[in-house]
């Protein structure tokens, strides 16, 4: 089950991060698997079954590294959902937690976001739905 999650550590608590929904699980300091064996099961329907497990990831996408497309999307819908302007890309704070978070990545400039938007537009896909 280790394949569909993550290790946190966070404060004085430990926590499994489901790799197909970013939810956080508290777990023990001995990393117990059963709180993410549970979840998955019961939300995803992943079971201990290779068979099963390998069905159920053919539909979904397991958190991997952050990948320059990935990156681009979510910051393009960022500013859409939350109604930032498009010149946010450009200011030093939010390029260095970008930098910080995804260290071999480049922030997506405002003229490519608003030629994704036009484009998005054109199509007629609602970039506020994930």
């Amino acid at each position: 089950m280790w394949q569909y999650c993550s290790k946190l550590r966070e404060g004085s608590g430990n926590y499994l991060v489901c790799g197909m929904c970013d939810r956080k699980l508290k777990t023990t300091n001995a990393w117990s698997s059963s709180t993410i064996i549970n979840h998955l099961k019961k939300k995803h329907g992943v079971s201990r079954d290779t068979s099963a497990s390998q069905t159920t990831l053919t539909s979904r996408r397991l958190r991997s590294k952050a990948t320059q497309e990935g990156l681009d999307v979510r910051i393009v819908q960022c500013i859409v959902k939350d109604l930032f302007p498009v010149s946010l890309t450009e200011k030093i704070g939010f390029r260095s937690l970008i930098k910080y978070l995804a260290p071999d990545s480049n922030v997506i400039s405002r003229h490519k976001i608003i030629k994704a938007m036009y484009m998005l537009e054109e199509i007629g896909k609602n970039v506020v739905i994930v």
